[in-house]
């Protein structure tokens, strides 16, 4: 090669490179390309690269790191749904590079510099590739369709190992629910009603993730996420750490049933295919606005009660007040509920919730999936767990709830699960 050639292919390497500006979203060129070729946004085909710090504001971000081996691009104007983001760019990675309108070329980080914050980008094999700034770089997807169609599906279901956080949930759940496995094995159930206590006031989350919340932050009263928090008009303090819990992974595709007529007819149903990791702040952990009054029931039984008994009549179940016999305060027969006419208010709702999760959980084919101990000492759990959240005083024994253990950790979580759907479904109805 003679010292011209030389020369050129040095000053092609220096040449000064046309910024892109950080607070666009993307060129309209870039979004243009993508749409004439069909192919998905290339910013977000390694979702395992990609994080929000929780919703924070980018001023709460940590500062970047970089080094030979990683270098890290912040989208804080970016406008899609995903919302501003860190994306984490590593060696060997392919990468869509912008070099101007209607310009693009893709190829692989070969190398890194973090003093320049810049990528060499080889793009023809055996050539040296050319530097980059960071903001001019976007994953690319990888060469085989199949192979990025199964690296998002990985990242979905949770197979990725990068996602430490969620594993760490994982382990912390499992911890918790071992914990209260061994607790009423030894014939302890204090733990239980501490657990079932949280699930009176966070009603709406799983049963795991109570354990989560209560594990991470025992004091907390009232939990929403960071976006949530800004729009009843408060902010998440600065420094303050999210309580990590897990959100279900959807998958949504068509299937084909028969209607009434029994013509097919396409419907959509979802299936879970894993967990993700998200994050919620105590109220405490807020400042900004009073929180708005939200509807509620106070602790005088007499108001939860006719809403209970409406709720039991929208379930086409016939509700009586008569004397059962045998000395029980009230009973379910699948289809009707009788209470005592002489109970105390109190003594009324409590019997009413206990014999409507008999109706809800005992009627169909669990039945004959557990025992009549098991049958009770869940009704009553979800009683204590509705009254608790009511604000009312329960009269049951703590040591009853012993009788959930059944020598199985997996038995006792799926006891859990269904306590917690019944006593949320309740409790949903009453406010």
């Amino acid at each position: 090669m003679n010292q011209t050639a030389v020369d050129t292919s040095k000053q092609q390497q220096q040449a000064p490179e046309e910024a892109f500006p950080e607070d666009l979203a993307m060129p309209k060129a870039f979004a243009s390309f993508r749409e004439q070729r069909g192919v998905a946004d290339p910013r977000f085909v390694r979702p395992d690269r990609q994080t929000n710090f929780d919703g924070a504001p980018p001023y709460d971000w940590p500062e970047p790191q970089h080094d030979k081996t990683t270098l890290s691009v912040d989208r804080v104007g970016d406008t899609t749904e995903e919302g501003p983001h860190r994306f984490t760019i590593c060696l060997k990675d392919r990468v869509r590079v912008w070099l101007g309108p209607d310009r693009f070329e893709t190829g692989t980080v070969v190398a890194i510099s973090p003093t320049r914050q810049s990528a060499r980008v080889q793009s023809i094999p055996g050539k040296r590739g050319l530097w980059h700034s960071k903001e001019k770089l976007y994953p690319a997807p990888v060469k085989e369709p199949t192979k990025q169609k199964a690296a998002v599906a990985e990242a979905k279901n949770g197979s990725e190992k990068v996602n430490d956080k969620k594993e760490e949930a994982l382990k912390l759940a499992e911890q918790g629910l071992t914990e209260l496995n061994e607790a009423l094995k030894a014939g302890n159930s204090e733990t239980l009603v501490k657990y079932l206590t949280f699930l009176s006031k966070f009603h709406n989350y799983s049963f795991q993730n109570c354990i989560l919340i209560s594990i991470q932050r025992p004091d907390a009263t009232q939990v929403a996420g960071y976006n949530r928090w800004k729009q009843l008009g408060r902010q998440v303090k600065k420094g303050e750490k999210g309580i990590t819990i897990l959100g279900p992974v959807l998958a949504k595709r068509n299937v084909e049933v028969e209607d009434e007529n029994q013509e097919a007819q396409n419907k959509t149903v979802s299936k879970l295919i894993g967990f993700r990791t998200l994050h919620v702040f105590d109220v405490s952990q807020t400042e900004g606005k009073d929180l708005p009054e939200f509807a509620q029931i106070s602790g005088d039984p007499g108001e939860a009660i006719p809403r209970l008994e409406k709720l039991i009549q929208d379930n086409d179940i016939a509700l009586q007040y008569e004397f059962p016999g045998g000395g029980a305060l009230g009973t379910s027969s699948g289809g009707t509920i009788t209470v005592r006419p002489d109970l105390s208010l109190a003594e009324t709702l409590s019997v009413l919730v206990h014999e409507l999760a008999h109706e809800f959980l005992h009627q169909g084919e669990r039945r004959h999936e557990t025992d009549k101990t098991v049958r009770e000492t869940e009704a009553e759990a979800v009683a204590f767990t509705v009254c608790n959240a009511l604000g009312l005083e329960t009269k049951t024994r703590s040591a009853d709830y012993i009788k959930l253990y059944r020598g199985d950790p997996q038995v006792l979580q799926e006891s859990l699960h269904f306590i917690q759907k019944t006593a949320a479904r309740i409790i949903e109805a009453l406010t």
